[in-house]
């Protein structure tokens, strides 16, 4: 017999930036991103990401691009700040619920 699961859709973000990595990384882990920077594996302990890798459950790939691209020009506009989102790498993952 064939066993559905619901499948859930996340993601995995990770960016260089040209500066002020901490605020970037603090505000994707904010409403209204809610980005996370660890995960349990099976044995419960949790993993932490590398610096400027965050992960986020039911989302795309695009989406995660638009937050991220959204939060800068944000951020420069508020600030007067000049990020630059030098690179970006998002991944899709599911897992089954």
């Amino acid at each position: 017999m064939n066993e559905q699961k619901n499948v859930i859709l996340n993601v995995l973000l990770t960016y260089d930036i040209s500066e002020k990595n901490t605020e970037v990384k603090n505000a994707l882990k904010q409403e209204p991103f809610n980005y996370r920077e660890e995960w349990a594996l099976s044995d419960k302990k949790p993993q932490i990401l590398p610096e400027t890798t965050l992960w986020k459950p039911s989302t795309t790939s695009r989406q995660a691009l638009a937050d991220i691209q959204s939060l800068i020009s944000n951020l420069n506009s508020q600030n007067g700040w000049n990020i630059i989102l030098e690179r970006c790498v998002t991944v899709d993952f599911a897992t089954a619920a």
